[in-house]
């Protein structure tokens, strides 16, 4: 019996696009017009394990109660996995791309709320990996 390959999980920057801004056009001459892109990395492994520490069931004996630390968990994956945010408009001006603290800001700017869930949603569960994939010990 051979080894299994392992897998790489890319630290390469990519974007995303959320599916309420899918059909905008990337190029149009107006802001207005393009979609908000999230420039982000899959977590690495030690900020995956930060992660998975914020998590802590509810209630042990009834997991379907939810899970507590979530706002933290995606607050800590905001900050240190999304590195830009494209065509934001703000009530005060337009911006063509918003970076370091100016981005972390945006987590208490009111409307974009699902858009940067679906965004962290997208690059966190890019970077995870399947079933087959997880080594465990026999």
């Amino acid at each position: 019996m051979s080894r299994e390959s392992v897998k790489y999980i890319s630290r390469v920057p990519s974007e995303f696009i959320p599916k309420s801004h899918e059909q905008y056009k990337v190029d149009a001459p107006e802001m207005k017009d393009r979609p908000m892109i999230f420039v982000g990395v899959t977590p690495n492994r030690d900020q995956s394990w930060a992660i998975q520490e914020m998590f802590e069931l509810k209630d042990s004996k009834k997991p379907e109660k939810g899970v507590r630390g979530m706002g933290e968990a995606y607050k800590y994956m905001w900050e240190n996995i999304i590195t830009e945010v494209k065509n934001v408009i703000t009530d005060k001006e337009e911006l063509e791309s918003v970076t370091g603290e100016d981005k972390d800001k945006l987590w208490y700017a009111e409307g974009m709320e699902a858009e940067i869930t679906e965004a962290i949603t997208h690059f966190y569960t890019k970077g995870k990996l399947d079933d087959n994939e997880v080594k465990t010990s026999v």
